[in-house]
């Protein structure tokens, strides 16, 4: 079970690491959709680290995993895409992404012990079949989004 929870928690980081390439990522022809995008991953990742910070109970826990990871699900693929589509925008993103990419890094700086967080929750709480289902869960979309 333990093995599983260092996949899991590698697979997170992994993707800390993706969403960090996009706040340093641009096109001059700006995706309609990418502001929407990019601020939608960006208030799911406040909202996790807000819900981190506040759980006090596994049911706590699985509420937080599940409401990001549904984020997850809608728009991985897409913020995904985006980081392919736009690797200009770390150095010199376009006028009109720059306080969504500036806003974006700073949510990555809650985002990242979030992560550290919940992974170490599931690893201490490794007995609960709910907390293992709701790691599963987001370690499956973050899978996923890749795809």
């Amino acid at each position: 079970m333990r093995k599983i929870m260092m996949v899991v928690a590698i697979s997170l980081l992994c993707l800390a690491a993706v969403m960090q390439l996009t706040a340093q990522t641009s096109n001059s022809d700006v995706d309609a959709d990418a502001k929407e995008i990019i601020a939608k991953m960006t208030a799911a990742m406040n909202l996790l680290a807000q819900d981190v910070e506040e759980m006090s109970s596994p049911e706590d826990f699985i509420e937080a995993c599940n409401r990001y990871t549904e984020t997850v699900e809608a728009y991985g693929k897409k913020m995904f895409g985006l980081i392919k589509a736009h690797p200009e925008w770390g150095e010199n993103p376009p006028e009109e992404m720059q306080a969504t990419l500036d806003e974006y890094g700073e949510a990555l700086l809650r985002y990242d012990p979030a992560l550290s967080a919940i992974t170490r929750y599931a690893n201490d709480h490794y007995e609960s079949e709910a907390v293992q289902a709701a790691m599963k869960r987001l370690n499956t979309a973050v899978y996923n989004m890749y795809r």
